[in-house]
């Protein structure tokens, strides 16, 4: 699953360091926790029977996660993106309808920042981020709970930019991020490269020997 939201920000508040210097923590307004009838925290049995009637277009899953995309019917989004951790809603992605929010961008994310108080932090725009994205923006608020990231993506051709906004769980980021790092470990671990044999150590012995020896006999 490709990860919206920018994984060193993220792994700097879910280690807590990330700070504001324009806003200390008591004037941070209290961040959201849900949407549209899903929460954060939420058990996947919770999710399916908050959202009976919702056209479900697609699901996968590993070993500790699960991955769920939706279709609401509000037109202003296009795809609500739930993603699982050990059972617990992890994630809320919300894509929003770009041709709804034309020549609306600056008045939407003015706000969020009024909702939100003002970022932590922002990133870019960052140019020619791949193929298809010529410029990304990303925006955060975090409090001690939940992070948020708005994300503005601009294609080549497009004048409309897609917009993005990323509910994280941080104690289940910063489990996830833990497991990932755990995983990609032992993944590594098994790639096979040389090693030093016995063999090895005692050439390296020989040849120290051979060479203090002839240094002294000289």
């Amino acid at each position: 699953m490709k990860q919206v939201a920018s994984a060193a920000l993220l792994a700097l508040a879910i280690a807590g360091t990330l700070m504001s210097s324009e806003v200390s923590a008591e004037d941070t307004p209290v961040l959201p926790r849900s949407f549209d009838k899903a929460h954060l925290g939420m058990g996947i049995a919770d999710l399916h029977g908050s959202h009976p009637g919702r056209t479900r277009v697609g699901s996968s899953q590993t070993q500790s996660t699960v991955h769920i995309v939706d279709r609401p019917t509000d037109p202003y989004i296009t795809r609500v993106h739930y993603d699982f951790y050990r059972g617990r809603l992890a994630e809320i992605t919300i894509r929003y309808n770009p041709d709804r929010l034309r020549g609306k961008i600056e008045p939407f994310v003015d706000r969020l920042k009024q909702t939100y108080g003002n970022p932590q932090a922002t990133e870019g725009p960052q140019l020619a981020v791949t193929d298809d994205v010529y410029a990304e923006k990303k925006t955060h608020w975090s409090d001690s709970q939940t992070h948020i990231t708005l994300i503005e993506r601009t294609g080549h051709e497009d004048d409309v930019p897609q917009v993005v906004l990323v509910l994280s769980d941080l104690a289940l980021s910063r489990e996830r991020e833990s497991a990932m790092k755990r995983q990609k470990e032992e993944d590594t671990s098994k790639i096979p490269i040389p090693v030093p044999s016995t063999q090895d150590v005692r050439h390296r012995t020989a040849v120290h020997d051979s060479s203090s020896f002839a240094a002294r006999g000289a």
